[in-house]
């Protein structure tokens, strides 16, 4: 394992990734930014609606996924991303499509602090992910999972053009106490 502040060989020779966008831009977690992920996921209003991330989130959670990413973009094709606002450099959530799934079939993933809500952020990060996945990926479909009770992120998804597929009993367990979570699907 690298000292936190230390950057890899690869990095010098082979620069992260990223994806920008208008105001936003998408690549790879620094340790730098651990504190402001910390923040993000130990607020009960972001964690309730996710699944993977532990709560609550330690530092050491955010320093372990910080290197996954970090590896995941020594890969070429790095599948996890940090949302940072463009103008501030700023950490405000996380986007990822993980290929865990058969067919050639993608599982979305993401996550914005609070006070960046309402916003259209999460909107302008997952589209340009999308156009990635098809494009350099090869992915054929995307599945995002939704608790029932998310309206923000159901209406993101509609709006990025995901379809309803069903309502899934049990495989996703909310944090919420809920059993149901809705899946959608987009086909690239």
């Amino acid at each position: 394992m690298l000292p936190l502040e230390q950057k890899s060989v690869f990095d010098r020779v082979h620069p992260p990734m990223r994806i920008r966008t208008k105001r936003l831009e998408l690549g790879p977690v620094e340790m730098d930014d651990k504190d402001d992920l910390v923040k993000i996921l130990n607020n009960w209003e972001v964690a309730q609606w996710l699944i993977a991330p532990p709560f609550p989130y330690k530092q050491r959670d955010a320093i372990d996924w910080i290197l996954k990413v970090r590896k995941d973009h020594e890969k070429l094709s790095p599948e996890h991303f940090g949302i940072y606002l463009r103008d501030e450099g700023k950490l405000i959530g996380a986007v990822s499509i993980d290929s865990k799934l058969k067919d050639n079939t993608w599982t979305l993933g993401y996550f914005v602090g609070q006070l960046y809500w309402g916003r259209g952020y999460v909107f302008e990060a997952i589209e340009p992910l999308i156009t990635y996945a098809r494009d350099h990926l090869h992915v054929r479909r995307i599945v995002a999972t939704v608790d029932q009770e998310n309206v923000r992120s159901t209406r993101v998804l509609k709006k990025l053009g995901f379809k309803y597929e069903a309502a899934k009993e049990g495989q996703y367990p909310t944090r919420r106490q809920g059993n149901l979570v809705d899946a959608y699907y987009i086909d690239l």
